[in-house]
């Protein structure tokens, strides 16, 4: 919902919004947003969603995509080894990897050219 955000210390008694708040990972979740991003795209939870509706951000679409680029590799190349060091087992994060894995991720990877 639109009231949640999340706020970080930056030091001195200023703030700065999170970049990203409340990111569960849920495998079997269905890729469908409570409140739509855009009209452009509706309530469908989707990169080409997210890309599409970066200009109402004041976001240039080249800088939307290097930001998905970054963040496609920054999860694909950690989130295994965030999962052991929170202790969960090969077959526990086999589990997840739904979550990480999937349709949208190569979507990301397509749009942004990351191979």
């Amino acid at each position: 919902h639109l009231k949640k955000l999340g706020l970080l210390h930056v030091g001195r008694g200023l703030w700065s919004l999170a970049p990203a708040f409340d990111i569960n990972p849920q495998p079997a979740r269905q890729r469908h947003l409570e409140t739509g991003v855009s009209e452009l795209s509706g309530n469908a939870a989707s990169i080409e969603a997210a890309i599409e509706a970066a200009p109402f951000f004041d976001i240039k679409r080249d800088h939307a995509c290097q930001m998905l680029a970054q963040m496609v590799s920054v999860i694909e190349s950690q989130w295994r080894g965030h999962c052991r060091a929170a202790g969960l087992t090969a077959g526990g994060i086999r589990q997840y990897e739904g979550a990480f894995e999937h349709e949208e991720t190569r979507t990301a990877k397509h749009l942004c050219g990351v191979p």
